[in-house]
């Protein structure tokens, strides 16, 4: 009696269709039901949503792949003219001449900045990091749609390929601008550039902007999916970020309400802009201290949660608007 009573014990345990004390008693598959056999051989039913930490083990399983399409996005890119990945230094670097001569030199907006060339170079190419990635983000998944419906993977895949493919041709950004930076220094009026060890947390801050910026492209992908309209109208919210925060001109010196400067100087834009410069420049006015980088790494992780659970939310609808 024992014997039996242990037996079924150990059945109610097994897989469908699978005998506990071996093989010799499994039922065939031809017996079992689709939800069995399916289930014999791992098979999930399309167009569930899994748990959210679930989830993120599949993202990680996926990652590969995210990496291979991100750098293949990347190799791609501006292929068609005629200097190629070039545009991607000479973009920023045009940029950041038109605002300096507009900005630094007609209208002189410095307001206290003792080396303006350099404070519109890092703001120029940091801020275009953080756009190209919420707009390559954003626009993904209607991108990306007929791959979406040929396979099954974690669709938050896509906006992080789009970030991988913006984060694989920062370095020889950076690079770019620190020379610059540094040769703003010889400038008739800007401050000399010298740079301590705080130079090396350019890496951390990169990383902080990077991962709340990827925040922000997950909810912005989930939004675009299903009101396209979206994606017309953000390039203009992005505009008005960028002179919100004060990546061309220190906006927050143009207010002497407190509350209004707090404001301005805690958004998340500016506090990652103002991270990167504190390391980057020799700026009196951008004294170095940890409250900003706690203020960067609190806004990263909340918008890195938020634009994950907001965008796995939606997880099985997307590819069937």
């Amino acid at each position: 009696m024992n014997r039996v009573e242990s037996r079924r014990g150990r059945s109610s345990a097994a897989p469908p269709g699978q005998d506990p004390d071996g093989g010799e008693g499994a039922i065939p598959d031809e017996k079992l039901t689709s939800g069995d056999l399916a289930a014999r051989y791992g098979l999930k039913p399309v167009g569930v949503r899994a748990g959210l930490v679930e989830y993120v083990r599949d993202l990680i399983r996926w990652a590969p792949f995210t990496v291979a399409l991100g750098l293949a996005q990347a190799s791609s890119r501006n292929r068609a003219s005629y200097l190629g990945q070039i545009w991607n230094f000479l973009n920023p670097i045009l940029n950041s001449a038109v605002y300096i001569l507009v900005f630094g030199l007609l209208l002189d907006t410095s307001r206290g900045v003792t080396n303006v060339v350099g404070f519109i170079v890092v703001g120029v190419f940091m801020y275009r990091s953080f756009s190209d990635v919420v707009t390559g983000a954003g626009k993904s998944i209607r991108r990306s749609k007929s791959l979406i419906k040929s396979l099954p993977f974690p669709r938050a895949s896509m906006p992080l390929s789009s970030t991988v493919s913006e984060a694989a041709v920062l370095g020889p950004e950076v690079v770019v601008m620190l020379v610059i930076i540094w040769l703003s220094g010889f400038i008739p009026r800007m401050a000399t550039v010298t740079w301590s060890w705080h130079i090396i947390l350019v890496i951390p801050g990169l990383m902080l902007l990077y991962a709340f910026s990827l925040g922000c492209g997950l909810f912005v992908a989930r939004l675009v999916a299903f009101v396209p309209d979206i994606a017309k109208l953000l390039p203009f919210v992005l505009r008005l970020v960028m002179y919100g925060s004060g990546a061309i001109f220190p906006v927050s010196h143009y207010f002497t309400d407190g509350t209004i400067q707090a404001i301005l100087t805690y958004q998340p834009v500016a506090v990652m802009l103002t991270i990167i410069r504190q390391v980057t420049l020799s700026e009196p006015s951008i004294p170095f201290n940890w409250t900003m980088w706690l203020w960067a790494l609190g806004w990263a992780i909340v918008a890195l949660a938020v634009g994950l659970v907001f965008f796995w939310r939606a997880e099985a609808r997307y590819g069937r608007e």
